[in-house]
């Protein structure tokens, strides 16, 4: 391997570069004629994994809080007019 190894690289290059956009729009194709099918899938897939996802984003809150709140923070500063539509529309009070 080492030895053609840049050989292999530029074939690689190559076969990318080539069929670049080909995959994307042969699942591009794929997705648009299989929509039901996929996303009853893929909602299967939700209930089936719901409590794990749920767990995983927890524990990723809990292991980086501070970072999350501070995400959040800033989410809520950048969005203060779309907030505040957002609660007006929907009669809601709080902050």
């Amino acid at each position: 391997y080492q030895k053609n190894r840049d050989r292999i690289l530029i074939v690689h290059k190559k076969y990318r570069v080539d069929n670049k956009g080909f995959r994307a729009k042969y699942y591009q194709d794929y997705q648009e004629k299989n929509r039901e099918k996929l996303s009853k899938l893929a909602s299967e897939w939700y209930q089936a994994n719901k409590e794990a996802i749920k767990k995983r984003n927890l524990k990723y809150y809990n292991a980086n809080k501070e970072i999350c709140d501070k995400r959040k923070e800033l989410w809520r500063e950048n969005n203060k007019e779309k907030i505040k539509k957002y609660n007006k529309e929907y009669k809601r009070d709080h902050k």
